[in-house]
């Protein structure tokens, strides 16, 4: 057997192998390219993990106004017909590794789990690092709850209410506090994204906020 190359042919060995390209390189690559175009669709950022991928594929980063806002969610995508074969009533239980479980688990952010079946163009999502933090081993992806435009605008808004306008850090702050963790156990997380760059609490009311939102408390599950 020869190969082209340019205007001359070369032969090679044949019984020297070739790099093995499998189905699950393209099936995986699918699940990625259809995230990409539904958070392009939604007007958000889509951001790839393009080096040391250890269990996050990337970044969703919610835009408003023309305007990046900082509100970021991690997410893993998993891609096969295999991960639709366990149910739970109407979700797809999925078992995650135990390094993963951690991983996801300790996240500062959340983590979107989205399952992409490319035999029936399903994809759906859950808020994996919340379903860890209920004491699960494992995640159930609801069917109805479908990673399209407005999939994409919910999923972000596990990191808190998005952003209507530019406001004050004491506007966002009142927002933050009347709002919903959704961390099952660990609700400092919720706040502390929101106010890393604020410069204008004075230490007092960093000290009291601070004080206030680790004080013990009755764990709360889902």
């Amino acid at each position: 057997m020869s190969v082209r190359t340019g205007m001359s042919i070369r032969g090679y060995d044949q019984s020297v192998s070739l790099p093995a390209v499998g189905d699950e390189t393209f099936t995986e690559r699918e699940g990625v390219n259809e995230v990409a175009r539904v958070v392009n669709r939604a007007r958000c950022l889509w951001r790839e993990t393009t080096m040391h991928d250890v269990g996050i594929d990337g970044q969703i980063e919610y835009v408003h106004a023309n305007e990046a806002t900082g509100r970021i969610v991690l997410v893993q995508i998993k891609t096969g017909v295999s991960f639709f074969k366990t149910r739970a009533g109407n979700c797809f239980r999925y078992y995650p590794q135990d390094k993963h479980v951690n991983y996801w688990e300790s996240a500062p952010l959340p983590v979107i789990l989205i399952l992409r079946n490319p035999e029936t163009d399903l994809t759906c999502w859950v808020d994996a690092r919340d379903s860890l933090r209920s004491g699960n081993k494992y995640i159930d992806v609801p069917s109805d709850n479908i990673f399209n435009e407005s999939g994409v605008l919910r999923a972000l808004e596990r990191s808190g209410p998005l952003p209507t306008s530019r406001s004050g850090t004491a506007e966002i702050f009142d927002d933050m506090v009347k709002a919903k963790s959704p961390s099952a156990d660990l609700p400092v997380d919720f706040l502390i994204c929101s106010f890393m760059d604020s410069r204008t609490w004075s230490s007092q009311s960093t000290s009291t906020w601070v004080l206030s939102w680790t004080s013990p408390r009755p764990s709360r599950h889902c």
